[in-house]
């Protein structure tokens, strides 16, 4: 406390322009934990694994860096972006990684903001650590034509509905309908960040893994009641 007997204010987090190296215990704090919540019945014993992750993100005092770079990610399902989030890696097409590579070479940071399709929210910001490997394919993906892959550094895990970000703009659209790897300008970047600061919601990246979590399917039309169902082949 100070002379006045004040509790001194917590000082801004400012972020370096390179990762830190992390201690053995921190990097430990950041791993996923598996709790054992088995069910046991008459046909045996089925594994419900939850995940559950320290609270090691979601700083209050965040400073956004000077010169940097925001690209929107845009995934087809959640469990790839768990993934990521378990081990700290991420993969894009072979365009997206080629854009996101030529933005780290100009040594500024480069932060994501990571949506999932169709989830009405954007799920999380991190932030690019290591130059894509072209070579490295990772096999935690859900779909494996993903090829390449590159280090990153989560920073916020919020589920920030697209509400709240729709008057964001990129180019005349919001941010809402940007594209995978669309680069997004710096002071929307930055107001972006403060309402990831902000918002109070919890992440649905923290939830258990279940058939929900698939990227959701387009909606058929409606058949008409006089309309007859389809005959089906006898090969069908």
């Amino acid at each position: 406390k100070g002379q006045d007997g004040a509790e001194p204010k917590p000082e801004p987090r400012a972020y370096p322009d390179k990762a830190p190296q992390e201690s053995e215990k921190t990097a430990k704090q950041k791993k996923w934990i598996p709790k054992d919540t088995s069910e046991k019945s008459e046909a045996g014993t089925k594994s419900k694994a939850v995940l559950t992750l320290k609270d090691t993100y979601n700083n209050t005092t965040f400073e956004v860096p000077s010169k940097c770079r925001f690209f929107v990610i845009k995934s087809f399902n959640i469990l790839d972006v768990k993934q990521s989030v378990k081990h700290s890696v991420w993969a894009s097409t072979e365009h997206g990684n080629e854009r996101l590579q030529a933005a780290y070479e100009t040594g500024v940071p480069v932060m994501l903001f990571f949506s999932v399709n169709g989830s009405g929210c954007f799920c999380g910001l991190a932030r690019m650590v290591s130059s894509v490997d072209k070579k490295k394919k990772e096999e935690c993906w859900s779909d494996n034509r993903w090829g390449g892959s590159f280090k990153i550094e989560w920073l916020y895990l919020k589920d920030l509905p697209n509400k709240r970000v729709h008057h964001l703009r990129i180019g005349s659209k919001s941010v809402t309908r940007s594209r995978d790897t669309q680069e997004m300008p710096l002071e929307q970047g930055k107001q972006m960040v403060q309402l990831f600061m902000d918002y109070k919601g919890k992440s649905g990246l923290l939830l258990p893994d279940s058939a929900d979590d698939e990227a959701p399917k387009p909606r058929s039309p409606k058949k008409s009641a006089a309309a007859p169902a389809p005959a089906q082949s006898p090969d069908a």
